[in-house]
């Protein structure tokens, strides 16, 4: 099985993460992630829990990662 990194040609796509401590800031980055995943990024977003991490996640279809933060 392929890695899920790895691209069409086999090589490695590069990786974004973002990281913000408020789901309601990743409203922020809406249209920049979609963007980069189009560009070939494995792009992951990681924010508190809350329904912006999920709807944000869904809707420029990229990885979410929920941790608790201050």
């Amino acid at each position: 099985m392929q890695n899920q990194l790895n691209g069409a040609n086999g090589n490695l796509r590069p990786r974004a993460v973002h990281v913000v401590t408020s789901d309601l800031a990743v409203v922020l980055m809406r249209g920049q992630l979609q963007f980069l995943r189009q560009q070939g990024f494995d792009v992951t977003l990681v924010s508190s829990p809350g329904k912006w991490l999920d709807i944000v996640g869904q809707t420029e279809d990229v990885g979410i990662i929920a941790a608790p933060m201050a």
